[in-house]
Parts: C-alpha cells; sequence; structure tokens
C-alpha cells in the first residue's frame, strides 16, 4: 500500500460535509481524470488533508482506491476549526476552477457563513444577545463580506447576497436534501430571486416552493460542452505548488501532459478548428506563444 508522509491510503478520510462543499465534475471530466491517472501510473497533484482528513482530492482518493499500486502524495494544511477548513476549500475551489454563476454564488456563500463561524459570529441566534453585541455581530459579518469581496472583485452586496442564497438553500434542504446538489450539478437551474424568496415565504409554503425551484432547468448547450472541455486541466490545477523542487518537477511535466491532453480532447470533439482556415490561424497565434514563452526559458539556459 502506498505511503505518503507516513500515511496508508486506507487511513485517509471522506467527510461528507467537507466533500458536499465542492462543485462535482462532470462525467467526462472524472473519465479523463481517471485515464490520465492509469496512463501515467501517477497521482501528479497531492490530496489536501487536514489531520487525516480530504480537503481537496476526493475523486483522485477513489480513483487510487480501486487502483492502490499507484504512488501518492498528501499536502497537509492546519486550520483551527472546521469551518475555517470549509473556508479554504470554498477559496480553493473558487480560485481553481471554472464555475457556473450558481456554483460560485453557493461557494461565496459558504465561505462567507464559514468564515464568520470561524471567527464566532453566528453562534448565536440575534434574539438571545443584547443590542450592543448584536450591532458588534453585524459589524464583524460586515467586514468579513468586505474581505472576501476584495479579494474576489466583487461587491459586498454581492458577497452579502450569496450568504442569503446559502442560508435560505439550508431551508429547501430541509424538504429536499439534494436541491443543493443539484443545482451545484446544473440538473436545476433556479434563479437567484426565487432560492432567496424561500426565506422570506411562510413555513407552510416553503415546500411548494421548493418543487417550484426543481422545475426550473436549462437544456445543455454546445457552448457548456466546449467550455467543460476547456477546462478539463484547470479543474484538476492545484492553487499553490508543492513543497519542494522536486515535486514541482512533476507537477511541471504532469501539466505538458495536461495541455496536451486537453488539445487532443478539443480537437477530437471539435475536428473544423483543424481543417477552418480562420481557426487554423488563431491556433498558430496561440502556439506561438507558447513557443516564444519556451525561447525566453531556453535564452535564460544559455546565458
Amino acid at each position: 500500500m502506498p505511503v505518503t508522509d507516513e500515511i496508508l491510503l486506507d487511513e485517509l478520510v471522506i467527510d461528507p460535509e467537507f466533500e458536499s462543499v465542492i462543485p462535482p465534475l462532470a462525467q467526462m471530466e472524472i473519465d479523463q481524470l481517471r485515464q490520465n491517472i492509469l496512463e501515467d501510473q501517477e497521482v501528479y497533484h497531492p490530496i489536501v488533508i487536514w489531520g487525516r482528513t480530504i480537503l481537496d482530492g476526493h475523486k483522485r482518493y477513489k480513483i487510487l482506491k480501486e487502483n492502490p499500486q499507484i504512488p501518492f502524495r498528501t499536502r497537509r494544511l492546519e486550520f483551527s476549526d472546521k469551518y475555517e477548513a470549509i473556508a479554504w476549500i470554498c477559496k480553493n475551489q473558487i480560485g481553481r476552477r471554472n464555475l457556473s454563476d450558481a456554483q460560485l454564488t453557493i461557494l461565496m456563500g459558504r465561505r462567507l457563513d464559514a468564515e464568520k463561524k470561524s471567527h464566532g459570529g453566528d453562534r448565536r441566534s440575534a434574539e438571545r444577545i443584547s443590542t450592543p453585541q448584536n450591532e458588534a455581530l453585524k459589524k464583524d459579518s460586515h467586514s468579513t463580506a468586505t474581505m472576501i469581496a476584495e479579494e474576489m472583485g466583487v461587491s459586498r452586496a454581492t458577497v452579502e447576497r450569496s450568504g442569503e442564497y446559502v442560508k435560505a438553500l439550508d431551508i429547501a434542504k430541509e424538504h429536499d436534501p439534494n436541491i443543493e446538489r443539484d443545482i451545484l450539478a446544473g440538473a436545476i437551474t433556479p434563479s437567484k430571486k426565487d432560492v432567496i424568496q424561500i426565506s422570506k415565504v411562510p413555513k407552510e409554503e416553503v415546500p411548494q416552493r421548493v418543487q417550484q425551484l426543481r422545475e426550473q432547468k436549462s437544456p445543455p448547450s454546445k457552448k457548456n460542452t466546449g467550455s467543460t472541455i476547456n477546462s478539463i486541466s484547470a479543474r484538476m490545477a492545484e492553487d499553490k505548488p508543492p513543497a519542494t523542487e522536486s515535486d514541482m518537477l512533476v507537477s511541471l511535466q504532469g501539466a505538458v501532459k495536461m495541455l496536451i491532453r486537453t488539445f487532443d480532447t478539443t480537437f477530437k470533439h471539435y475536428p473544423d478548428l483543424l481543417k477552418k482556415a480562420e481557426h487554423r490561424t488563431k491556433i498558430k497565434e496561440i502556439l506561438n506563444e507558447l513557443k516564444k514563452y519556451l525561447n525566453i526559458i531556453e535564452e535564460g539556459e544559455s546565458t
């Protein structure tokens, strides 16, 4: 059994709460990831853990469980509590993946909620605390939302609205436990307004409103399919480099292989890109950018 940092594969743990925060990969992406790992007989990006609990790399872990002969690495992180860990998961996903509007909204909202809970906010209801304490919590909530907004380049109102969105989702999940999962997967596409409204209607109306959310679906588009193909590599990337120079060389090698596979997958699904003159011209421009970068590195080596 492979060992990394003296941790056996069987000792790693999946926390359903942590895993549920992460937007699911499309089946095509899962298949591509499995194919890459089996072909290379190596996992290029480490499984990120807190203690022995997986924070990032759940799909890699499951593929490794089926193929325990393949070596793997881990990257340890330390947090003060589970809310700080959830906040990191959200931030990591936002920073490394191409996300739908709903996925981004949920991740922002979950991060805002986790950040506040990690800092001690929202642990008691407003009815049970005095006005000065309530005002202090509101101020802390605003500062947390402002911090997230500045990091992401959005308004504080956008972040706070995402917080309202996930609070409404939590109410909806009491009647439909799988609704957040299905929104993250794109199986249903309710409007933000309709989701947030769940938290504002009388309790007896909630079940009907939740059912109405399930009726809002959008058909898959070719544009979205292309976006998925082009983002396969980005979704598998790590937000921070491994710790050692040797690890970085392995990571770079994996990145090159992933780039080649991305080109192969794209041309397989969109063969006209190589047939039409206007597309070939653009492809040459893209490849020339890569050539220029490689020339800079080679020139640096020769000086």
